[in-house]
């Protein structure tokens, strides 16, 4: 198979810490585009570059993921 676009909905889940690092290791290393639906923080600024943030079925916002996790206080403190 090589599709075009990778399209990935929450991949972290159930991933400990060594298998989420896998698999950014591998997502960062495949040619296709990819499309990653999460709520992983930090698993969404290690791997993309654009984010959009929906809320209530319409899009909230948009710009870069550092920007959205500002924007919507998603950070952990």
């Amino acid at each position: 198979m090589n599709p075009k676009v990778l399209v990935l909905d929450e991949p972290t889940t159930y991933l400990d810490p060594p298998g989420q690092r896998d698999l950014v290791s591998v997502l960062r290393n495949v040619p296709q585009a990819k499309i990653l639906v999460t709520h992983d923080v930090h698993f969404a600024k290690a791997l993309g570059a654009r984010a959009i943030f929906f809320e209530a079925g319409r899009v909230g916002g948009s710009g870069t993921v550092t920007e959205i996790v500002q924007r919507f206080t998603w950070e952990l403190r």
